[in-house]
């Protein structure tokens, strides 16, 4: 099965984008700051979906299933920065973490309209130096306008953390919390998830990708080297991950994660300290 994954290979990529997005629910290598400028849309992130609006402010980690699901014939404007973790850190300062946010996890902030004001224009003029490239200090002006980003981000994070505001039919809502519970035993699958709701596994798997655009193998499968990613950043080794993670196979743990990820468990672990 192809997984439509974002493996970015840069220390920086962006876009501002007006059409429908053409992935559903994701992982990639990078963080994502993710702003939607204009319009309305269901996103989902950590188990839950909130409902965007105008101001959304989205803080995504690499180890975060996500992804948006617009309303159809609604306007979904949004501005997106993906960037290395190594590199925030590399231009954060003693006293200033730009990662703060993101290590706090703090999923989805409402600017008011004087912060969408400073946040919207500076990750434009962020997208359009990446886009169309300064013939004289493109690198620094790239580097300022991040730095800046990050910065308002973090300024504008506090002090409060968006609650869910979009809440899935109950059955949909049943079968991610089972899945979060049980995601490390080896023995979850579309039989056992079935099994529990008492319902057929045939429907279940319907109803389940109209909510979420994925099937319940699929989510299952990302959500598990979603936990594998957090374990690895724990230091926790590669074996212990394939183990704590609900594979009963090294090998196909090592190949799952390097299709969903574009990276071997081993070369993701030793890139978190390069």
């Amino acid at each position: 099965m192809d997984y439509l994954i974002e493996h970015f290979r840069k220390d920086i990529d962006c876009f501002f984008n007006t059409e429908p997005p053409g992935i559903t629910l994701h992982m990639h290598n990078h963080m994502e700051l993710y702003l939607l400028t204009k319009g309305e849309a269901r996103f989902f992130i950590d188990n839950k979906s909130f409902l965007l609006e105008k101001g959304s402010l989205i803080f995504i980690n690499n180890d975060q299933v996500h992804g948006p699901n617009p309303f159809p014939g609604e306007i979904f404007e949004r501005c997106a920065i993906h960037f290395s973790p190594n590199l925030a850190r590399s231009l954060s300062s003693n006293k200033t973490n730009l990662l703060q946010a993101f290590e706090e996890r703090k999923s989805i902030v409402q600017l008011n309209p004087a912060q969408l004001d400073i946040m919207a224009p500076t990750m434009l003029k962020l997208i359009s130096e990446f886009q169309h490239p300064s013939t004289i200090g493109h690198d620094l002006l790239l580097y300022s306008l991040f730095m800046q980003v990050l910065v308002y981000a973090n300024q504008f994070s506090e002090p409060t953390k968006a609650e869910e505001t979009y809440h899935f039919p109950e059955l949909t809502t049943k079968i991610l919390e089972y899945i979060q519970t049980q995601v490390s035993n080896p023995k979850l699958s579309l039989e056992s998830v079935a099994c529990q709701m008492n319902h057929n596994k045939i429907y279940l798997n319907r109803i389940f990708k109209e909510d979420l655009g994925v099937t319940i193998y699929q989510y299952i499968l990302l959500s598990r080297i979603s936990l594998a990613k957090r374990l690895l950043e724990e230091n926790i080794s590669v074996q212990q991950c394939c183990e704590k993670c609900g594979f009963n196979d090294y090998s196909n743990f090592i190949r799952a994660f390097k299709r969903i990820t574009g990276i071997s468990p081993k070369k993701y672990a030793s890139s978190l300290n390069a």
